[in-house]
């Protein structure tokens, strides 16, 4: 999977102070899915403006924030890993999109492209996280077999 794709609103609400990354208290990120019918686009900027699955069957998407810090003039945003695993039938996705529902409106922040559709099995898959050089978050992918 390649580098998350950045809502073309982030950054500005980033300066506008409309984010607040300090901990799960000042922030709730989640995570949205939408298949290939509907993808996000940059220019979306809140959750109503995707067409996303029915991710009930998958459980709490709430992502937890394991770190936030700035050093050098960096941030990085740690999040912590997530299992999702299925209670019954979810429908496929192509992009997961993360969203802080502590904004107005569920202000959209990134979203990643898996290449095609994914359905998750019922024993579920890992997304897990990682800081990369420019401290931005990664989500990689495992379906188990």
């Amino acid at each position: 999977m390649d580098s998350p794709i950045f809502f073309n609103s982030f950054s500005e609400k980033v300066n506008k102070g409309v984010f607040n990354f300090t901990s799960d208290l000042t922030s709730n990120i989640k995570a949205a899915f939408c298949n290939t019918l509907n993808p996000p686009t940059a220019d979306n900027g809140v959750l109503s403006d995707l067409t996303t699955i029915d991710a009930t069957n998958m459980g709490d998407n709430n992502i937890k924030i394991l770190s936030s810090v700035q050093a050098d003039g960096v941030f990085s945003l740690v999040l912590r890993d997530k299992t999702f695993t299925t209670i019954g039938i979810v429908p496929s996705f192509r992009y997961m999109v993360f969203y802080d529902d502590k904004t107005a409106n569920n202000a959209l922040i990134c979203y990643y492209d898996y290449g095609s559709d994914i359905i998750l099995s019922t024993s579920g898959a890992m997304l897990d996280y990682v800081a990369d050089a420019l401290g931005l978050f990664r989500a990689y992918y495992q379906c188990p077999n």
